[in-house]
């Protein structure tokens, strides 16, 4: 079985402030206080008088250097330990957690399996994405046996059933980058994979064990082509008809709203107007319902893409172009569809 869509032939300074000179003027002498006094011999006697203790002088102690050090160097100690705890506050958090499941072990040296786990090569990020496992909720398995089927498609929104069968699939880069999406709420199956060669940590070249059910939609974003290719495939659901659209539509960059505009309610293919070495746009749609899409579609000389494939646009839809002219034109993967239900998933 072979789809009918085909690749395109072408393409503060803290240096601690000094703090101001500290005010040294002479505490004034209050009244009854001992003093000194000269005789007319120009002897020097000293009266001893009855005198209240000298008060302090609050304004002078808090401008004095000795102060002002230790209140900069409290301000540099509690700077010092936020950032402790910034740094170090998750990986402590996940030692004493994992202390205390280890501690419920029978093992006399679960204390020290459980530090040593932490800081172990299999406690990084990409052990924590290979746990995670997208069909933990389904209710069905997808047959085993099927029809060969393979096809390259580029960006757009595929519903499985219709643009392609039900199955187990290995998808592959074909060139460019971008993103996958499948979204299937009957499975509860929620997963995005970003597909690329530009060395980055999260993508990916290739993946196996891609389980489409039908129903479920598939969106894909950015330059990408993608092979999707699979030995179990089922029969369809429901088969692609004449698009009763005609013409298209070219829109500028801006907002407008299907079926009150220039664009009417439909199925179209949306694609790059002009292209001259590069060309890319995206389309930010909020649906009736309240829900909403971002897609985006690039081309240059190394990736022939510029088009998104099947997009849906129910009446009431506002739609954000941002980015090149675009040409709506009906969508050759049109289907019967129930417009005021959709998104779906």
């Amino acid at each position: 079985m072979r789809d009918s869509y085909r690749l395109p032939s072408t393409g503060a300074d803290t240096g601690a402030r000094k703090s101001e000179s500290a005010h040294r003027g002479k505490i004034p002498r209050m009244p009854g206080t001992p003093g000194t006094t000269k005789t007319q011999a120009g002897s020097v006697q000293r009266q001893t008088v009855s005198a209240a203790p000298p008060q302090r002088n609050h304004h002078t102690r808090i401008n004095s250097p000795d102060f002002q050090s230790k209140k900069y160097r409290t301000v540099t100690l509690i700077i010092i330990l936020m950032i402790v705890i910034c740094v170090f506050g998750p990986a402590l958090i996940r030692i004493v957690r994992s202390m205390l499941e280890a501690g419920s072990s029978s093992d006399g040296n679960s204390w020290l399996t459980g530090i040593e786990s932490i800081f172990s090569d299999d406690s990084d990020v990409s052990h924590t994405y290979e746990d995670h496992n997208p069909y933990e909720y389904v209710t069905r398995e997808i047959p085993g046996t099927g029809s060969t089927y393979e096809t390259a498609i580029g960006s757009g929104v595929y519903q499985v059933g219709i643009h392609m069968p039900e199955g187990v699939y290995h998808a592959e880069l074909a060139y460019g980058n971008g993103g996958l999406q499948i979204s299937d709420t009957e499975n509860l199956i929620y997963e995005s994979i970003w597909f690329g060669e530009d060395g980055l940590d999260d993508e990916v070249t290739e993946t196996d064990d891609l389980r489409l059910y039908n129903g479920a939609q598939m969106a894909i974003s950015g330059s990408a082509a993608l092979t999707f290719s699979t030995s179990n495939a089922q029969p369809l659901t429901q088969d692609i008809t004449a698009n009763p659209l005609t013409g298209s539509v070219v829109l500028n960059e801006g907002t407008y709203t299907v079926g009150e505009d220039i664009l009417p309610e439909g199925i179209y293919d949306v694609i790059v107007k002009e292209f001259e070495g590069y060309a890319s746009f995206n389309l930010d749609l909020l649906y009736p319902n309240g829900s909403n899409k971002f897609l985006w579609t690039a081309r240059d000389s190394a990736s022939p893409g510029g088009r998104l494939r099947n997009i849906i646009l129910p009446a009431g839809t506002e739609i954000t172009l941002i980015g090149d002219p675009a040409e709506f034109l009906p969508g050759e993967g049109y289907f019967e569809a129930d417009y005021a239900e959709y998104p779906w998933n």
